[in-house]
């Protein structure tokens, strides 16, 4: 087993890479929009917004060494609030931020034709508001007064704060996910009805004049390829959700246990509870990687930005589509 000492230095190390990565995988991801995609397309609004918030974990990953280094931080009411709910913060603005994203693809997937008319960059900026200042509210109550410290208390965020916060905290995060996964489910279904929709249609014109064919083959292409398109875009959302909830929903479990027995904090198994929370953070890192992943266009805009070369040519993009070549 691991000392104590030795778990510290292995946490330090770990935080400190998470910030490193973190820092640097989703500036490039901001930069890459930014200079080579459509940067003004909702979806990249989003995209971008989820970037930004990730960063700031991986700042408060590495901030979490301070309070190492400097234990007295541990004994103000302030500081102590500030190390846990920076991270509380980040996590509920990124969870909020996937769910508006999907509800774009959504959108674009199930209702192309009011896509324009629904996500219009004043409702973009709208959700993107709301993502930032609903977990802003949950993040300030506790420095408003509505916490449990004491001086006789060691800085530990179970403790510190009220139960029902934790409760709230842990709702907010299965609600949202459940949402997204729903919206995946609608998304699955329509893309399964349009692609029964233009196959048969192909074979069923051979009795049309062959004008009249080729039209209809070409319309069923371009629908086809459209959606192909849109649901690559949707796809590595999808897998965005899904790393997410892997990383962050088992932490959920230790704060529902918390909030319905407040000595489980005390338990052995509570030390699990350090590193389930690390990998929380460490989400922060990893959605660069699905990009590059799943986005040709990112892969394209990446050797782009690292060769200095010219930006790619941009082309229209419709129903929110915001890649260079129409993969989102």
């Amino acid at each position: 087993m691991l000392g104590e000492t030795s778990v510290e230095r292995v946490l330090m190390i770990l935080q400190t890479i998470v910030f490193l990565m973190s820092c640097s995988g989703n500036a490039i991801v901001v930069l890459v929009i930014w200079k080579y995609l459509r940067r003004r397309a909702v979806t990249n609004k989003f995209i971008v917004n989820l970037a930004v918030a990730d960063m700031f974990t991986g700042v408060a990953s590495l901030s979490q060494i301070l309070y190492t280094f400097v234990p007295s931080l541990n004994d103000n009411l302030y500081t102590c609030l500030l190390r846990y709910n920076v991270v509380i913060f980040m996590t509920l603005t990124s969870q909020l931020t996937v769910t508006f994203t999907t509800f774009d693809r959504y959108i674009a997937i199930c209702y192309p034709t009011k896509y324009m008319d629904i996500m219009t960059p004043k409702v973009a900026q709208f959700l993107i508001l709301i993502s930032w200042m609903y977990p802003c509210i949950i993040s300030i109550l506790p420095f408003s007064g509505l916490n449990n410290w004491n001086t006789h208390l060691v800085c530990v965020f179970q403790q510190v704060v009220k139960t029902w916060q934790l409760l709230w905290m842990a709702l907010t995060l299965w609600i949202f996910t459940i949402v997204t996964v729903a919206m995946y489910g609608l998304i699955l279904r329509k893309a399964c009805t349009v692609y029964n929709q233009v196959r048969p249609s192909i074979g069923s014109v051979v009795l049309v004049r062959t004008v009249e064919i080729e039209r209809n083959k070409m319309e069923n292409k371009y629908r086809t390829e459209k959606m192909a398109s849109v649901l690559r875009g949707a796809k590595a959302l999808a897998a965005v959700t899904l790393v997410f909830s892997l990383c962050w929903l088992p932490y959920t479990y230790f704060q529902l246990r918390a909030f319905i027995n407040s000595e489980y904090i005390y338990s052995r198994e509570w030390d699990i509870a350090t590193w389930i929370v690390f990998l929380g953070m460490a989400n922060s890192v990893m959605n660069p990687f699905i990009y590059a992943w799943q986005r040709k266009d990112f892969n394209q805009a990446c050797k782009r930005l690292f060769s200095c070369k010219a930006p790619l040519p941009r082309q229209p993009a419709r129903n929110g589509s915001y890649s260079v070549r129409g993969v989102f």
